[in-house]
């Protein structure tokens, strides 16, 4: 039999039952848009392009300990005679290459033996030349002839001992670098072993390391090193490598000595300062 509420009940399932169909129902896509293709101005310059390699990090340290900066090259010039110096030659501070004059003593009594031991020699030349000829004549005996020869030798001698003489009396430098100080002034007297100069090569720079003994397997020649000044917000840090590494530690306090070298330019200096604390960062090896 047929009610009046019947529809009302066929909509109401109606509305109960059409979510689930939205579920089921897969929703309209749009077509997807078409990619444009690149020109072929576009694709030469995409060839053209070198790739870009990626820059390599910085291998993490192994050690890191604190050293010294000190120049390859440092010594105090003294004299080897006694004297009045004569002449500065250069100034504290000056660059100067090997062998190059930095002062001069008085030498005017050695330029005078030098000049008779010349002399002394050119006649003992000539002695020995006339006594060679008397002997071809047997004119002498062969023991005049040795004395002859004898007397020439001791006059080669005295001279290269006075050329030698006077040779000292002038200060030069022993290798390239720079004149820390000057300890003397013209008129100003020295003594034999006295220091007159200082002389650095602060463009050829090593660190020096002590190590404990437990970190001697860690270490070895070759290895690279970064090495950075303690000065200032900004340091420089320079790189070398392991010049020596002292495989016998010192029993007294159980560390061991490593020598780096630097590499800085041999003819340009550096912002960094010798003679001052460093903190060494020890690289893995490669």
């Amino acid at each position: 039999m047929f009610s009046f509420n019947t529809p009302i009940k066929i909509f109401l399932l109606f509305l109960l039952v059409l979510p689930c169909f939205a579920d089921v129902v897969p929703p309209i896509e749009s077509p997807p848009s078409p990619t444009p293709e690149p020109s072929a101005e576009h694709a030469q310059q995409a060839q053209e392009l070198p790739p870009q390699a990626s820059p390599s990090p910085t291998p993490y340290p192994i050690l890191t300990a604190e050293g010294l900066l000190l120049p390859r090259n440092q010594a105090k010039l003294a004299s080897q005679v006694d004297g009045v110096v004569e002449e500065i030659l250069v100034k504290e501070g000056q660059f100067v290459q090997k062998n190059e004059p930095i002062l001069t003593l008085n030498a005017r009594e050695q330029q005078l033996r030098v000049r008779f031991a010349e002399q002394s020699a050119r006649k003992a030349a000539n002695d020995l030349e006339s006594a060679r000829r008397l002997l071809a004549e047997n004119l002498i005996s062969r023991t005049e002839f040795e004395r002859a020869e004898i007397e020439k030798a001791a006059a080669e001698a005295n001279l290269g001992l006075a050329t030698l003489q006077k040779d000292y009396h002038i200060l030069k430098a022993p290798f390239p670098g720079h004149i820390l100080r000057i300890h003397k002034k013209p008129g100003e007297s020295v003594q034999r072993f006295e220091t007159l100069a200082d002389i650095a090569n602060c463009y050829d720079m090593i660190a020096l390391v002590y190590l404990e003994a437990i970190h001697l397997p860690k270490v070895h020649r070759g290895q690279t090193v970064l090495v950075t000044p303690l000065l200032g917000d900004n340091p420089e840090t320079l790189e070398g490598n392991i010049e020596f590494a002292d495989p016998v530690v010192d029993p007294g306090t159980g560390i061991f000595r490593v020598k780096i070298a630097l590499r800085t330019p041999s003819d340009t200096p550096t912002s960094v300062p010798t003679g001052i604390r460093a903190r060494v960062q020890f690289l893995p090896s490669q």
